[in-house]
């Protein structure tokens, strides 16, 4: 219990960011996966489970440690609603939903949600978003055929967070026909 109190303590100062607005329908067909999220900050490791569900409405995730809900999101677009368990964790709910949407959506319609000021590339397996001209974030797809980029749901991802300090590497499974 006292490693699961500890993730993202790294973290706790982050401030909470703007929602992007994505259509939860952009994210490709309905689907159900299990997920296991790696954290790494501020020298420190810590593994989480997630079970991600997407329809045309909504991106529900649910995140376990030690057996317990830390945490549980759901996002229609346009809100988020949060309710937290009783693991602490201490990223913001918005945060790792946009390190998702950062991951996940496809390239038209996350450039279309970013803010003023803000831009994402890609290149091969590698996304960077960008504030500014300056690097944001570099999400790397590791595995995945065909091209993992394209096929992101099916891929192993590492989005490095520069500015927040922190990595997550994101394992999927399906659980459901995709």
């Amino acid at each position: 219990m006292a490693l699961a109190a500890l993730a993202l303590a790294a973290c706790a100062a982050l401030t909470t960011p703007a929602l992007w607005h994505v259509a939860p329908s952009s994210l490709g067909p309905d689907r159900t996966m299990a997920q296991q999220i790696s954290i790494d900050a501020a020298g420190q490791h810590w593994t989480i489970d997630a079970a991600t569900e997407i329809d045309s409405n909504h991106l529900r995730v649910v995140l376990m440690a030690l057996g317990l809900r830390a945490l549980s999101l759901d996002y229609d677009g346009d809100t988020l609603q949060a309710e937290k368990g009783s693991v602490p964790f201490k990223l913001p709910p918005e945060q790792l939903i946009n390190d998702l949407l950062l991951a996940y959506t496809p390239l038209d319609a996350l450039r279309a949600a970013l803010p003023s000021g803000w831009s994402v590339d890609a290149v091969g397996n590698t996304r960077t978003l960008l504030r500014n001209g300056q690097i944001v974030a570099v999400v790397t797809y590791l595995s995945g055929n065909p091209p993992a980029a394209q096929a992101p749901w099916a891929s192993r991802i590492k989005l490095e967070h520069r500015d927040a300090g922190y990595i997550l590497t994101i394992d999927s499974a399906a659980t459901d026909s995709e």
